[in-house]
């Protein structure tokens, strides 16, 4: 008996084995059917400014004359004094007045652009102008400042590494404007045209 349970045993897994290899494969689908989608992706035209918010100009005694002048402590006046040659009284100014003085607000601005467009009026234009005037607290004796050389053309930067500026302004004092600090606004102004 216990060798007729061994016969059917080894004859069961004969036909299973042979069931097996018989067996027909299943079909491989390599690598298969495919479409390409066509795909617009729409990036937004950003053109981004950031200023400092304040500076301090100081002009300084060389700014006006070409004669010695000593600092009286450490406070911010000058004193100084000379001679005419012989009885003759010279009265004209060793100052200079009235011209205008130049003077840069370094690292003013920094602009980001992706703008697409470029040639001559491309890319970004960054201007500089001075809506108003500049007095001092009691609102008298303005002094006049002028924006220097300023309009710039430049290409756009990229959203990574900005185009940096600086600001040139012209200050004329004039004869009667006295010591004293003097606030106005200076605008900076961008655009990609």
């Amino acid at each position: 008996m216990k060798n007729k349970f061994l016969a059917i045993v080894a004859a069961s897994a004969s036909v299973l084995v042979s069931a097996l290899v018989s067996a027909p494969a299943h079909a491989q689908i390599v690598p298969g059917p495919n479409q390409n989608i066509s795909v617009d992706v729409t990036v937004p035209e950003i053109l981004y400014l950031r200023t400092i918010t304040s500076a301090t100009l100081a002009l300084t005694p060389a700014d006006f004359t070409g004669v010695a002048l000593s600092q009286v402590g450490t406070t911010d006046a000058y004193i100084g004094s000379n001679q005419s040659a012989g009885s003759t009284l010279d009265q004209s100014s060793p100052f200079t007045v009235g011209s205008a003085i130049t003077k840069p607000i370094n690292t003013a601005y920094a602009v980001w652009s992706n703008s697409p467009r470029t040639g001559a009026t491309g890319g970004i234009n960054v201007s500089v102008s001075i809506p108003g005037t500049f007095a001092n607290a009691a609102g008298t004796l303005p002094v006049a400042v002028t924006a220097g050389t300023n309009v710039s053309n430049q290409a756009a930067p990229g959203l990574t590494i900005p185009y940096v500026g600086n600001i040139s302004l012209d200050i004329t004092p004039s004869s009667t404007t006295s010591a004293g600090t003097y606030t106005g606004l200076v605008n900076v102004q961008v655009d990609a045209p």
